[in-house]
């Protein structure tokens, strides 16, 4: 009976032993690893990385907006197929600015479509240096004219380290250049962005204006006041002499020389931007701000 017993136990053993080895549960493979598998979450993380737009490595923007950003890149690279890219970074570490945005861009496999089209805004505080710049598609929507006006754009919000407002300026300067683009006509040197309406250039404007009409109604004024002023410059130096003082030894002598001071205004242009195309197919510019 115990023998019995025995056998019956080795048994059910055996069969409980057959079944967990065909589910795979925790035991060993034949070749003698354990069996593993992708973490769901970790294929999330890859793909989430992937799709990124905005790379805040220095840690200048805010949480808000860096979640409004990115929602607002995934709509121009779906919409346009041409990829908008934020990065900043605490040093370049000597590196030209240039040369370390492109290095990101491809390092990081940035870019839409078979031609990985793009456009990025590389910012380093330290050093105060820009980048922008870009391949495929993105060569066409933002030539080097747009990347000047960008870059122009960008110093006032940036040189006054309001990151915010520069990514913000930015990703709305793109959307701009994106539609003009879409519609066959991108900003370029025959085709210049027009100037935006701001409360600034309105004061400009009012003023220029006023000053205009100032000069006109002074104008009208002068020329009624010469009507009524019949002194005039005379050329002979014989109506310059007071009679008796001097000897005049010929009537028609006339005032050979007049001096005028000038003073050269330096200009304070050294805003140190540039636009330059790439034989490797990249499209940008650098500056300071």
């Amino acid at each position: 009976m115990k023998r019995f017993r025995h056998k019956t136990y080795h048994a059910l053993a055996a069969l409980g032993l057959a079944v967990l080895s065909t589910i795979g549960f925790g035991l060993p493979t034949a070749c003698g690893a354990p069996a593993t598998a992708a973490h769901p979450d970790s294929i999330l993380e890859a793909r989430a990385a992937k799709d990124q737009f905005i790379f805040d490595e220095a840690g200048l923007f805010s949480d808000s907006n860096i979640q409004s950003w990115e929602e607002r890149s995934a709509q121009y690279s779906a919409q346009y197929g041409i990829g908008i890219y934020i990065v900043t970074t605490p040093s370049l570490e000597g590196i030209d600015p240039r040369d370390w945005t492109i290095d990101f861009f491809h390092r990081h496999e940035l870019g839409i479509g078979a031609e990985a089209s793009g456009e990025i805004l590389m910012i380093c505080p330290e050093s105060r240096d820009m980048h922008i710049g870009g391949q495929g598609l993105g060569e066409q929507a933002f030539t080097n004219y747009g990347v000047d006006e960008l870059l122009s754009a960008l110093k006032e919000p940036l040189g006054d380290d309001d990151w915010n407002g520069g990514g913000d300026l930015f990703l709305e300067m793109s959307g701009e250049y994106l539609e003009q683009w879409e519609a066959g006509t991108p900003y370029d040197t025959d085709h210049k962005r027009p100037l935006k309406m701001t409360a600034t250039s309105t004061l400009v404007g009012v003023g220029a204006a006023a000053g205009g009409g100032a000069a006109a109604g002074g104008g009208v004024m002068s020329m009624m006041k010469k009507k009524h002023n019949t002194l005039r410059l005379q050329a002979g130096a014989k109506h310059y002499v007071v009679p008796g003082s001097a000897e005049i030894t010929a009537a028609n002598e006339v005032l050979s020389h007049s001096y005028i001071t000038t003073r050269t205004i330096e200009s304070d242009d050294d805003s140190g931007s540039g636009s330059s195309y790439s034989s490797g197919g990249w499209t940008g510019g650098s500056s300071k701000f």
